[in-house]
């Protein structure tokens, strides 16, 4: 399972360079032209888990964000899974790297690769469920990158492919956690659509006192 996340990295970037042409412009890629970045994705994977040893079964998932300069936010992620329990993760979604290359002017000049860089990040939550007579948290903890498929162009953000794995645990006594007390690893990949909205916030200030000079 250890090689099955960089097969998936190395298999999408083959391919994505061919669909998304990396063509020279602003270093930002239409990020600063709206404050929040709104992506929706849809895929599915695989778990492993040691409920009863290791065991691998599937699982699909929906994945909201929201991240404030394409930097920071929020991440709803719903899991379903025809074999073991059904959850959902909730958590913050952090991207560093692009602010910092943006302030620091390390730019590469190719689109494709700085939101490719841009992309890592890492997810900080907890997961919830299994939505039956009782429901429990989990420590959630993931970490992922997007491949560009389709580039910026506007307000619409692109299309990506998320390839990530997210690492669920909780205390082998907490019999109510997501995953019954036990851990799983999943490896993801999810085909996300990006979009950019402005809130405003670039353009707020504080009020600002003017002083009258007599003559």
């Amino acid at each position: 399972m250890h090689r099955v996340l960089p097969s998936l990295i190395a298999l999408a970037c083959s391919f994505a360079p061919a669909i998304a042409h990396a063509d020279g412009g602003d270093t930002v890629y239409g990020r600063l032209s709206g404050d929040l970045v709104l992506s929706a994705g849809i895929g599915g994977g695989v778990v492993v888990n040691d409920r009863v040893g290791p065991e691998i079964t599937g699982t699909t998932t929906v994945e909201l964000r929201a991240r404030l300069l394409d930097s920071g936010g929020l991440v709803i992620a719903p899991e379903w899974r025809p074999e073991g329990d059904d959850r959902v993760v909730i958590g913050v979604d952090v991207r560093p790297l692009f602010l910092l290359r943006f302030l620091l002017n390390l730019q590469s000049g190719d689109a494709w690769l700085d939101l490719f860089v841009d992309s890592i990040g890492i997810d900080l939550g907890v997961a919830i469920g299994p939505f039956d007579d009782d429901v429990g948290l989990a420590t959630a903890l993931g970490l992922g990158i997007d491949v560009p498929l389709f580039l910026p162009d506007g307000v619409f953000g692109g299309v990506f492919f998320r390839v990530a794995t997210r690492w669920v645990g909780a205390l082998s006594t907490d019999q109510l956690a997501p995953t019954g007390g036990t851990n799983d690893l999943v490896v993801l990949g999810v085909l996300t659509v990006r979009g950019v909205a402005n809130l405003g916030l670039g353009g707020w200030e504080p009020a600002t006192y003017r002083v009258r000079v007599e003559e």
